[in-house]
C-alpha cells in the first residue's frame, strides 16, 4: 500500500470501515488481506471488484452454500509450503497448518463445482484458479491421524513395530502388576505402574523401597516416593527402548518419503491459499455491505457524485444527506461550526474509497461516484510535531504536492481534491485571499474540488464562478442546533454571535464584535439571511404544491382501478358468453351424432330408395340451421367477444393442460380426432385418454368457473360422473409401473382386504424406520379405495396428518402420510 493510499485511509476513517469489515472474515488470512488491500483507480478493477461482491451477496443470501463453506481454520501464512518446497521435515505444527489447508481446499471446491459460470462470472474466474490437490489429500488422509500422528498403517514395518511395542508393554505391566500384588499384599493401592524417563517403573513410597529391588529412576518433587524399575523388567524394558528408536527412525523415513511426495504441490498450494484468502476478503466485504444496507452505485466517468439519502456507516445517528455535484467542478460547503461541513467532505472521500475497494455504500436508488485517476485529501487541522509545522505550512506541502501531480499526469480524468477549512493555518483575510486564489487555479486543472469554509470571501467567489456551486448546512436560529440537512444553492452563515449569546456570552460582549465586524460583512449577513427567509417560503409553496399533485395522482389512481373492475367485467360476460357458444355447439355435435346414428340405420333399411347424397344434405341443412340459431344468439345479445383463439379454445398441440380433479398436468403432445384420442405428457409419463371426454371435462370445468365468477351455482352431476370415468381409465392407461419403496405405496390393482394388509405392513415398516413422510399411491378411478385409505388412516394412532398430492406427487390419485 503506498503512502498516499495509507493518507487517504487515515484521514477519511476508511481504516475503521476496513476493520469492521474484516471481522466478518472467517480466516486470518483472509483478514490480513483485506486490511492491507491495494487501492486501484482503474475503472475496470473497480467494476471487476464491485461484480465480486454482488456475486458475494447473492452467495450468502443462500444459507446452505453460507453454512457448507469453512475456511475458518486457513492458515495465517503459506510458511508450511515453504518448508515443504525447502524438503526438510516438517514438525507437527507444520503438519497441522497442511491438515486445516487441505480441509479448506476441499470446501472451496465443492463450492467452486456449484458455481455456474454464466451467473457469477467474477467468482467463478477467481475459482478456475484453484488446483485439485486430490492426491495429495488422499496421502495425508493415509499417513496421518485427525492430530497429525503417523498412522501404524502408514508402513507395514511400523504397524509389526507398534504391534511388537504394545506386545512389551503389556507384558511389562502385567509382570509389575503381579510383584505389586505378590509384595504389598493388600497395599497396592499406595503403589501405581508410571512411565518415567521412558521406561516403565512402579512408582512407591520411599518406605517401601526395599520391597522392589531394582533401579532408581527418579524421585517425587516432595522426595515422598520413588520411582522403581524392578530387575525383573530391566531386559523388557530394555527391547522397549530399543523398539521405540526403531519406531522412530520408520516414522521419520515416512515423513521424509511423505514430503519428498508433497514437494512438487508447494507451489499450487501457495497459488490455492491466495485464492482461498481472496475469497474470505470477498465474502467479508459483502456480509459488511449487507450490515450498512448497502446498495451498488451508478459510476460516472464524467466524475459526477450524486447521493441520494447517504447515511454515514460508521455514525448510527447521522442524517441522510442529499449532494447534487455534478457537472460543477468546484463545491463550497459553509455553516456553522460542528454543523456537518467536515462529515460531508469526507463522506464524498469516504464512498469514493469505499466504492473503490469494492464495497456496497449505504445509500439510496440515483447515487453516482464518480471515477477519478486520484484523490488528494487535506482534512487534519492538527501541528505535525514530528516534522515540526504547523497547518499553514502543512497546507502548502499539500497543495504543492497536489500541483505537482496534476501538471505531470498521463490521465485525462479528473483528480477528486478534498480541503477542509480553505483558508486555515493563517491570517483570515489572508487565508481567505490565498484560498480563492488556489481555488480558482485548482478550477483551470482536470479536477473535481471540494472546500469547506467560514470566510465570506471564499462564500462569494463560490456564489460567482461558473463551474462552482455554494451548498450550506442547515442551522435551527430557533433552538441554535444545526439540522445537517444541505440546502442547495445558499451560502451558510456561521452564526458566531448568536451562538456566543445562546452559550451565555454577554450582550456587551456580542454589541462589541458585532460594531467590531466590518459594514461588507454585515451586509453580506443580512443578505444571506434574506436568502434563507426566502428559502423557506419557496420550500412551503413547494411542499404544497406537491400535495396538491399528490392529492391529483390518487383520484387518478382511482379511477384507473374502476376502469380496471369494468374491464375485468367486461372480460368475464364475455367469456360467459363463449362459454354459451361452445355449450351449444357441444349440444349440436351431440345431436348431429345422434342424426347421423339415425339415419345411417336408415340406409341400412332402406337403401334402395336413400342414396347418400341425401344424407349430406339433410345434414347440411341441419348444420345450417344450427349456425343460424346461434347466430342470432350472437346478434340478440348485449356481449361482444373479443377473446383470441388461444382464449376459446385450450386443447392444442403443445399447449399446457391442467386437469386438477385428476391429478393430471402436464403438456398436450399429440392429438388423434380420427382414433378419438389425445395423448398428455406428464412427470415423464405419456397418458392416452379419450379426447371427447376431455373436451367435456375442460369445457365442464370452463362453465364452472365462470358461474362461480357470476354467481350461478357449482359444476352439475353429470361433470362429476365424467371426471370419475376419466379417473378410472387414467388408473388403467397410466404407462410404467411404480415400484414400491419405504418411502412409496403402490395399491394398484388391489382389493380392499389386500389393501388393508398392505397398509398396515407399510405404516409398520415406516414408524420403525423412523421415516416422518410416506406416500400411498391408490390412484383415482371411482374413489373407493382413496376413501377406505383415507378412514383407516385417520383411525390409525401413528399418523399425524395427510393430504392429497400436489399435482407435480400425482394429484389426487396419491396421499401424502405424515407420521408421529
Amino acid at each position: 500500500m503506498d503512502r498516499q493510499s495509507i493518507g487517504l485511509i487515515a484521514e477519511l476513517d476508511f481504516e475503521m470501515v476496513l476493520r469492521r469489515a474484516s471481522e466478518f472474515c472467517q480466516s486470518l488470512a483472509g483478514k490480513k488481506l483485506l486490511q492491507n488491500a491495494s487501492l486501484s483507480f482503474e475503472p475496470k478493477d473497480i467494476r471487476k471488484k464491485l461484480t465480486e461482491t454482488l456475486e458475494a451477496v447473492d452467495i450468502l443470501s443462500c444459507e446452505t452454500w453460507k453454512d457448507e463453506l469453512d475456511i475458518g481454520k486457513l492458515p495465517e501464512d503459506t510458511s508450511f509450503a515453504f518448508k515443504i518446497k525447502s524438503g526438510k521435515v516438517p514438525e507437527l505444527e507444520e503438519l497441522n497448518a497442511l491438515r486445516d489447508f487441505l480441509r479448506c481446499n476441499e470446501s472451496t471446491l465443492c463450492l467452486k463445482g456449484r458455481l455456474k459460470r454464466t451467473k457469477y462470472t467474477e467468482l467463478a474466474d477467481l475459482l478456475a484458479r484453484l488446483n485439485r490437490l486430490d492426491e495429495l489429500r488422499d496421502r495425508f488422509s493415509a499417513i496421518f491421524t485427525e492430530d497429525c500422528e503417523v498412522k501404524d498403517s502408514a508402513s507395514a514395518h511400523l504397524r509389526s513395530l507398534r504391534a511388537t511395542l504394545c506386545d512389551i508393554q503389556l507384558e511389562t505391566e502385567e509382570r509389575i502388576q503381579r510383584m505389586m500384588r505378590m509384595r504389598l499384599k493388600g497395599k497396592d493401592a499406595e503403589a501405581h505402574i508410571s512411565i518415567r524417563n521412558n521406561r516403565l517403573t512402579v512408582n512407591i513410597p520411599t518406605g517401601m523401597l526395599h520391597l522392589f529391588p531394582g533401579l532408581i529412576i527418579d524421585y517425587s518433587l516432595t522426595g515422598a516416593s520413588v520411582y522403581v524399575e524392578p530387575k525383573e523388567v530391566v531386559e523388557l524394558n530394555n527391547e522397549r527402548q530399543k523398539l521405540l528408536l526403531e519406531e522412530e527412525i520408520e516414522v521419520r523415513r515416512i515423513l521424509t518419503e511423505f514430503i519428498e511426495f508433497a514437494k512438487p504441490y508447494a507451489l499450487e498450494i501457495i497459488e490455492n491459499h491466495s485464492v482461498i484468502a481472496e475469497l474470505d476478503a470477498i465474502l467479508a466485504r459483502a456480509s459488511y455491505s449487507n450490515e450498512i444496507e448497502g446498495i451498488l452505485p451508478e459510476l460516472s466517468e464524467e466524475g459526477e457524485i450524486i447521493l441520494v439519502g447517504a447515511r454515514h456507516p460508521l455514525m448510527a445517528s447521522f442524517v441522510p444527506e442529499d449532494l447534487e455535484f455534478r457537472s460543477e467542478r468546484g463545491l463550497v460547503i459553509s455553516g456553522v461550526n460542528a454543523g456537518g461541513k467536515t462529515v460531508l467532505l469526507k463522506l464524498i472521500g469516504l464512498f469514493s474509497l469505499m466504492t473503490y475497494y469494492g464495497f456496497l455504500i449505504p445509500v439510496r436508488e440515483g447515487t453516482t461516484i464518480g471515477l477519478f485517476d486520484s484523490i488528494f485529501v487535506d482534512i487534519s487541522d492538527e501541528q505535525s510535531f514530528l516534522n515540526n509545522l504547523s497547518t499553514f505550512t502543512s497546507r502548502l506541502n499539500f497543495l504543492k504536492e497536489t500541483i505537482n501531480f496534476l501538471e505531470t499526469k498521463g490521465s485525462d480524468r479528473l483528480t477528486l481534491i478534498l480541503i477542509d477549512e480553505l483558508e486555515a493555518g493563517t491570517d483570515p483575510g489572508e487565508g481567505a485571499a490565498l484560498g480563492t486564489a488556489i481555488l480558482e487555479f485548482l478550477l483551470e486543472k482536470p479536477v473535481k474540488v471540494a472546500v469547506t469554509t467560514h470566510h465570506d470571501t471564499v462564500k462569494a467567489f463560490g456564489v460567482a464562478h461558473k463551474d462552482c456551486k455554494i451548498v450550506s448546512l442547515e442551522f435551527d436560529e430557533k433552538s441554535f442546533k444545526p439540522t445537517f440537512r444541505i440546502l442547495d444553492g445558499i451560502p451558510g452563515k456561521s452564526f458566531a454571535f448568536e451562538i456566543a449569546l445562546s452559550s451565555g456570552i454577554s450582550e456587551d460582549i456580542i454589541e462589541r464584535g458585532r460594531n467590531a465586524l466590518g459594514e461588507t460583512n454585515k451586509v453580506f449577513s443580512e443578505a444571506l439571511k434574506e436568502i434563507n427567509s426566502k428559502k423557506e417560503e419557496l420550500e412551503e409553496q413547494t411542499t404544497k404544491r406537491r400535495m396538491e399533485i399528490s392529492e391529483i395522482e390518487e383520484l387518478k389512481c382511482q379511477l384507473q382501478a374502476a376502469k380496471d373492475r369494468l374491464t375485468l367485467r367486461e372480460k368475464e360476460l364475455q367469456r360467459a358468453f363463449e362459454n354459451l357458444k361452445t355449450e351449444f355447439y357441444a349440444k349440436v355435435d351431440e345431436f348431429l351424432t345422434s342424426a347421423e346414428g339415425t339415419l345411417h340405420k336408415i340406409i341400412t333399411e332402406q337403401r334402395k330408395t336413400l342414396m347418400q347424397k341425401d344424407i349430406r344434405r339433410l345434414t347440411e341443412e341441419i348444420e345450417k340451421k344450427a349456425e343460424e340459431t346461434l347466430t342470432k344468439i350472437a346478434e340478440t345479445s348485449p356481449i361482444q367477444s373479443d377473446l383470441d383463439d388461444s382464449e376459446r379454445s385450450e386443447l392444442r398441440v403443445g399447449a399446457k393442460i391442467e386437469l386438477p380433479a385428476v391429478g393430471i398436468k402436464g403438456e398436450v403432445e399429440a392429438i388423434d380426432e380420427k382414433k378419438n384420442r389425445v395423448t398428455i405428457l406428464s412427470q415423464r409419463k405419456r397418458i392416452t385418454l379419450s379426447l371427447k371426454k376431455v373436451k367435456n371435462i375442460l369445457h365442464k370445468e370452463l362453465i364452472s368457473a365462470t358461474e362461480e365468477n357470476i354467481g350461478k351455482g357449482q359444476a352439475s352431476q353429470a361433470m362429476k360422473e365424467d371426471k370419475t370415468k376419466l379417473g378410472k381409465s387414467l388408473d388403467m392407461v397410466i404407462d410404467g409401473k411404480i415400484v414400491d419403496t419405504a418411502y412409496r405405496l403402490d395399491l394398484h390393482g388391489f382389493n380392499r382386504e389386500e389393501a388393508l394388509f398392505k397398509v398396515e405392513n407399510f405404516i409398520s415398516q415406516a414408524i420403525y424406520q423412523n421415516l416422518e413422510v410416506v406416500h400411498i399411491l391408490h390412484g383415482i378411478g371411482s374413489g373407493t379405495l382413496r376413501k377406505f385409505v383415507r378412514e383407516y388412516l385417520g383411525r390409525c394412532e401413528y399418523v399425524k396428518s395427510f393430504r392429497d398430492g400436489t399435482s407435480e406427487e400425482g394429484g389426487r390419485g396419491v396421499t401424502v402420510v405424515y407420521l408421529k
